[in-house]
């Protein structure tokens, strides 16, 4: 597999050299100390639970057994459009193992259509759209079950460090649930009521993303208060590579860009394609398992920086190296950082 990375933070860069010309004899030490500690941080094991939570349908939790080394940092998957949270269960217990109290809510929104496009009679009915605001509204909810003895999350989220991850139309939201700024669409931006970033929000990571509308355009700008990073499948026919290069010179740094090859739109998915969506035009040469795996992986190294304190130690900057240098048997290419 070809990964290929562009991280743009130059402290990041320095700390992983230094700290890798330290620690590791060799190259190749430091890509198996980093592979076999990427590997084995995370735990054996997750527990799920499903419930309603305030403004937004139901909601899926996954978080890990093993709650000694709680609390753990919340993440909010949002969904693509018109995907059910089901279809993320694979990727979020992926997330969940390494440390993360994850929760996909479901947002029915009533939704238009295409612009030009008259309505049908009696309009659309509520589809799965996610919101700007569900990441707080899952804080809010999340804050009132800590501290419930009789919940399964008391006491085990660290509610000061929240990150987002979005799929799809969901990352497009999720990169408007961290910019100060929206001035696109209702259904993406609604007038009211006001929008305030959480300030329990420290990044994003996004998947199958794209700023550019289907219906022409500029792209959408995005004045990204906190660290936002894209993993991009080689293949995606839906949301192309092309697209996210477009998309990319909108977005704030610090900023980076993942690119797994062989992964196209479905890649974080239970399946390829689902029923209720557009199928991506080209298929999908890398195995759906490894899609996911890779896609959480990236996506813990990348939370694990900027949620949790301690991230900053030689493993896990000796272990982001070595994953940059190697993923499996294949490959990998670090661009220059842009600063």
């Amino acid at each position: 597999m070809m990964i290929i990375a562009r991280f743009f933070n130059s402290a990041i860069k320095t700390a992983i050299f230094l700290i890798l010309a330290r620690a590791a004899k060799s190259e190749e030490a430091s890509r198996r100390l980093g592979r076999d500690f990427l590997e084995t941080l995370h735990f054996t094991d997750n527990i799920t639970f499903t419930t309603a939570l305030n403004n937004t349908g139901s909601s899926d939790f996954y978080y890990p057994s093993r709650s000694w080394d709680s609390p753990f940092p919340l993440i909010v998957l949002l969904q693509g459009g018109l995907v059910d949270k089901s279809l993320y269960k694979d990727f979020a217990e992926s997330l969940a193992i390494r440390g993360y109290v994850v929760v996909v809510p479901n947002h029915f929104v009533i939704a238009g259509g295409p612009p030009g496009i008259p309505l049908p009679p009696g309009g659309y009915p509520p589809a799965l759209y996610s919101s700007r605001y569900a990441p707080g509204d899952v804080l809010k909810d999340v804050k009132v079950r800590i501290s419930d003895p009789s919940s399964p999350l008391y006491d085990i989220v660290d509610i000061d460090n929240m990150g987002v991850a979005g799929h799809s139309f969901g990352g497009v939201i999720s990169l408007h649930s961290i910019s100060s700024t929206c001035n696109t669409v209702p259904l993406i931006c609604p007038p009211s009521p006001p929008y305030e970033i959480p300030p329990e929000l420290k990044a994003a990571v996004v998947f199958g993303t794209s700023l550019v509308s289907p219906f022409g355009g500029p792209p959408q700008d995005i004045d990204n208060q906190v660290p936002s990073f894209f993993i991009q499948g080689s293949d995606d026919g839906l949301s192309t590579v092309d697209e996210l290069a477009i998309s990319y010179e909108n977005i704030e740094v610090p900023k980076g860009w993942i690119e797994l090859e062989g992964a196209n739109h479905w890649m974080m998915t239970n399946v390829q394609n689902p029923p209720t969506n557009s199928p991506d035009p080209n298929p999908q040469p890398l195995s759906q398992s490894k899609g996911i795996h890779e896609s959480a992986r990236w996506s813990a190294v990348i939370f694990d920086l900027y949620l949790k304190k301690r991230e900053f130690s030689s493993k896990l900057l000796l272990g982001m190296l070595a994953i940059l240098t190697r993923v499996g048997n294949g490959p990998v290419s670090l661009e220059e950082f842009d600063v």
